[in-house]
């Protein structure tokens, strides 16, 4: 019985981490010149999403990553990972 309360609990703790690392690699693989065009300060970023994980990550999906994709050449950073 304790199993199966333990492997409800650990979805959603899986959730968050698989969120926050996949904020962390869009802030670290970004390039500074995406940053710059979009007038974002990287650092921050990562400040927040270290320190407040569940809310810097979802802000950081929601909003940042929204403003860096907007920016700069058009192309999404995917479509920059595929060329």
């Amino acid at each position: 019985m304790a199993l199966v309360g333990l492997s409800i609990l650990s979805i959603p703790a899986l959730a968050l981490i698989g969120l926050w690392i996949w904020a962390l690699v869009i802030i670290l693989t970004t390039p500074t010149e995406r940053w710059d065009a979009a007038a974002l300060n990287q650092w921050m970023w990562l400040g927040v999403v270290v320190f407040l994980p569940l809310i810097g990550s979802i802000l950081f999906l929601a909003i940042g990553r929204r403003q860096l994709m907007e920016s700069g050449s058009g192309a999404t950073q995917e479509q920059e990972m595929v060329r």
